[in-house]
């Protein structure tokens, strides 16, 4: 699965939640997001700027669910979860046994999840965390990380 598959799910509060993100903390990335969706909306960066940035991120969000931007919301989605969702990730990471970083953060994923861990860590996720914030990164997880684990994807689909 591609990043921006992940896009058409969004709710609009949620889809605001991870610009408004990267708009505070990734300022070079948030420009290049701007251009991208200037040039799709044949209009000026400067022209989308002026516009409220709830509006222009509504604006925004049906053209990043087009697969020439999965490498552009993969960004989004990394950035959101590296900074506002630490305690998600560290959660997740910790109840399955993946070393990390401390923040989250890992350089190397088992090429598989242990099963037998899987669902109390979902299951543990869902009940200290929002449904949407669990439910995007369990699914951004599993299209990004590379780890093969089929029961995760069942997983989520049953808590939504």
């Amino acid at each position: 699965m591609y990043a921006c598959e992940l896009w058409k799910d969004l709710t609009p509060e949620l889809h605001h939640e991870l610009l408004e993100a990267v708009y505070l903390n990734n300022k070079k990335l948030y420009r290049n997001i701007v251009g991208q969706m200037a040039k799709n909306l044949r209009s000026r960066p400067e022209r989308l700027l002026e516009t409220p940035r709830t509006e222009r991120h509504l604006l925004f969000q049906p053209i990043l669910a087009l697969p020439q931007f999965h490498l552009i919301t993969q960004n989004i989605l990394m950035d959101w979860l590296r900074h506002t969702q630490t305690p998600l990730l560290v959660h997740f990471l910790d109840a399955l046994g993946i070393p990390h970083d401390g923040t989250g953060c890992t350089d190397t994923f088992p090429s598989q999840l242990d099963d037998s861990k899987l669902p109390a860590a979902v299951e543990s996720l869902y009940a200290s965390f929002p449904k949407d914030h669990v439910t995007l990164y369990l699914k951004t997880f599993d299209a990004v990380t590379g780890v093969d684990c089929p029961k995760l994807q069942e997983l989520v689909t049953a808590k939504n």
